[in-house]
C-alpha cells in the first residue's frame, strides 16, 4: 500500500481508483491517509531528534487505492473527486493506523530509513533557499529541475530533455546521482555573459556550486563526477559540443581536472524479457545477430525503461563513461560554434 520512492519532488503521486473511474484530484479517502501519514511519521521522527516539516513525508511518494463503498458520494456529474464524509471512512483509517504501526514496529529499520530521508530532504530545501532583501521571506529554491543527491560528491547527470530525465530519476540511487534535465539547445554563443544569461546554463552552474570567472573554486564543486548524457543521435552530439563548450568557457578547471564525462549511448541492444544488454561494438551486434537475439535499435534515451536507462548509463557495471579531455585547440573548437564568418575563416582558411 506504501511505497515512498527516491525522487526528490514535493508533490506525491495518486493513483486511485474508485468503482473502476481514475479519481486524481484528492478526495475524502486521499486527504485522509495524507493526514494520518503527516501525523504518523514525524511523531516517530521526535525519538530521533529528526526535524522535518509534515508535508515532507509526501516526498517521493505513490499511494494505491482500492476502495469499496456502498453509496459513494462525488462532487460533480463527472465523478473527479470523491466528497464522502470522513466519518464513512473511519473504520479503514483506524484499521489503516494499526496497519502502520504494526509494519514499522516489525521493520524498523525501514522506518529510519525513511524517517532520515524526510529530515535530509528538509535539510536540503533549507539549504537551497534564498532571503529576499531586508523582508525576512523566503524565495523558492534555487534550482527549479535539479533532482539533488543525498550523499557529498555524488554524480551530476546533464541529461536532453524531461522525458530522460524522468527516467534518470527513476533508476537512480538517490544517494548518489542527481539529475539536472536542460530543454532545448544551449545557444551557440561565445560571450560568457550571455551565456550565463541562458536559464539552462544559470542553473547548471548554480548547481555545480564552484562559481565562474573570478569568483570559481574548483574545491566549491559539489559533484564528483560530471556527467553528460544524451541521445546517440546527430541532435544528442551538438548538445554534448554545446554543453562542452559552455564549460569550457566559463568553468574549464572542471574538465582539466577530469571530472567531466560523455555516457557513451549504445545504438542497439538485446532486448529479452527479463535481460537487457548493451551492444556496444559493431562486432557485438554482428554475433547477436547470427545468433537471433532480439535487438532493439536505441533512438533516444526517452524511449527506455528505467531499469534499461539504469543497465546502459547508472549501473558501473554496465555503463561506459568516456573521459573529456581538455585540448589546446579547444577556442578554434568553439569558433565552430559561433557566426557563420567565423566558421568559413577555421574552416576554409579565408
Amino acid at each position: 500500500m506504501l511505497d515512498v520512492d527516491e525522487r526528490y519532488s514535493i508533490s506525491p503521486r495518486v493513483v486511485t481508483s474508485i468503482n473502476l473511474l481514475p479519481v486524481d484530484n484528492g478526495g475524502t479517502h486521499v486527504n485522509s491517509f495524507y493526514e494520518i501519514i503527516k501525523e504518523f511519521f514525524p511523531s516517530k521522527a521526535k525519538k530521533l531528534n529528526l526535524k522535518f516539516q509534515p508535508n515532507d513525508v509526501l516526498s517521493g511518494l505513490r499511494i494505491y487505492f482500492s476502495l469499496e463503498l456502498e453509496k459513494p458520494d462525488y462532487s460533480s456529474q463527472s465523478k473527479d473527486k470523491l466528497i464522502n464524509r470522513k466519518e464513512t471512512l473511519s473504520k479503514l483509517l483506524v484499521k489503516l493506523k494499526l496497519e502502520l504501526e504494526k509494519y514499522f514496529l516489525k521493520n524498523n529499520e525501514v522506518l529510519t530509513e525513511l524517517l532520515t530521508f524526510f529530515d535530509d530532504y528538509r535539510k536540503r530545501l533549507d539549504s537551497k533557499k534564498i532571503k529576499t532583501n531586508g523582508s525576512g521571506k523566503r524565495a523558492s529554491t534555487k534550482f527549479t529541475k535539479l533532482r539533488d543527491c543525498t550523499g557529498s560528491h555524488g554524480e551530476l547527470y546533464v541529461v536532453e530533455g524531461d522525458s530522460a530525465g524522468g527516467g534518470f530519476i527513476d533508476c537512480r540511487n538517490a544517494k548518489l546521482h542527481a539529475i539536472l534535465p536542460l530543454k532545448g539547445k544551449i545557444p551557440s554563443i561565445l560571450n560568457q555573459e550571455d551565456i550565463l544569461k541562458n536559464k539552462e546554463i544559470g542553473e547548471l552552474i548554480q548547481a555545480l556550486g564552484c562559481g565562474v570567472g573570478p569568483n570559481f573554486n574548483l574545491s566549491g564543486l559539489r559533484y564528483s563526477k560530471v556527467i553528460c548524457g544524451v541521445d546517440p543521435d546527430a541532435d544528442g552530439g551538438h548538445i554534448f559540443c554545446l554543453m562542452t563548450i559552455a564549460l569550457a568557457s566559463l568553468v574549464p578547471d572542471i574538465i582539466k581536472s577530469g571530472h567531466y564525462y560523455l555516457a557513451k549511448i549504445p545504438l542497439y541492444a538485446i532486448n529479452r524479457p527479463k535481460s537487457f544488454i548493451p551492444l556496444w561494438t559493431p562486432e557485438e551486434l554482428t554475433k547477436a545477430r547470427n545468433n537471433n537475439e532480439p535487438i532493439l535499435r536505441i533512438k533516444g534515451l526517452g524511449e527506455l525503461n528505467p531499469w534499461q536507462l539504469k543497465i546502459c548509463c547508472i549501473d558501473e557495471k554496465s555503463r561506459k563513461l568516456i573521459k573529456v579531455k581538455y585540448t589546446k585547440d579547444i577556442k578554434k573548437i568553439m569558433g565552430l560554434f559561433s557566426d557563420v564568418s567565423k566558421k568559413r575563416e577555421l574552416l576554409l582558411g579565408v
